[in-house]
């Protein structure tokens, strides 16, 4: 790890972290780690009770093991390389409707944030309209989840690249559909929800994540990137328009 001056950096600061190791292997660990002497739920309120920050789960199987526990605020993904098709699941296969509401607090927050960019109000309608789409429970597929204008490149008039897996993962397909507002005007929106040939439900779905995303994403960047906040607001505009054709 030390071959170069990254990964020099990065063994100095990993190698700083107190770390507790689960193993049914090991007799015994080395550097700044001891081996787990209780359960995980056990051993993270330990944790907790001793540091003033985050504690991090590493390892897919300690981390589903976690999430099941309800252990975890939130999921930090590090893929490198990506590797698709293989290897231990982080997150547990989908077993229950998965419903918009898991959004709601997060984004009534950005829309009220945004207040004086957009229109807020109008806003909050669209987005309590989309909570009453059904909840999907279909197949799980892999998405990209972030299909704006900067992320799709186009040569002779045609798509030729999707950039930024960031945020890819495996869910509601429904997500890939924010196209529709993100890239597209009336015309546009029409024909790619013709060829595409979705549901009513789906659609409804789409618009809430397409408004979720554009929302956040104002009062994000509103000093950093003002031209990432001009597509967000033409975003949030296009779902307000559909809703009003």
């Amino acid at each position: 790890m030390r071959d170069n001056e990254l990964g020099a950096a990065f063994a100095d600061v990993w190698c700083a972290i107190p770390k507790v190791v689960f193993s049914r292997t090991l007799d015994s660990v080395q550097g700044n780690a001891r081996l787990a002497e209780a359960s995980l739920a056990e051993e993270a309120a330990v944790a907790l009770d001793s540091i003033e920050r985050d504690a991090s789960i590493g390892g897919a199987g300690l981390a589903a093991a976690a999430i099941e526990l309800g252990l975890v605020d939130e999921l930090r993904l590090f893929r490198n390389p990506v590797v698709v098709g293989g290897g231990t699941p982080f997150l547990s296969p989908v077993t229950e409707d998965v419903r918009l509401g898991e959004l709601d607090a997060v984004t009534r927050v950005a829309i009220e944030s945004a207040r004086g960019v957009i229109d807020s109000d109008a806003a909050t309608a669209a987005w309590e309209r989309a909570l009453e789409a059904p909840a999907w429970n279909g197949t799980p597929a892999w998405i990209h989840t972030d299909l704006l204008r900067p992320n799709l490149l186009v040569h002779g008039g045609r798509l030729a690249a999707i950039i930024d897996f960031g945020g890819v993962g495996v869910g509601d397909p429904a997500a890939d559909l924010i196209a529709a507002w993100s890239v597209f005007g009336h015309t546009g929106r029409g024909m790619f929800r013709g060829a595409l040939d979705v549901d009513d439900g789906a659609w409804n779905r789409a618009r809430g994540f397409a408004l979720h995303q554009a929302a956040t994403i104002i009062p994000y960047y509103a000093e950093t990137n003002p031209g990432f906040v001009a597509l967000a607001k033409r975003t949030v505009e296009e779902v307000l328009a559909d809703i009003n054709a």
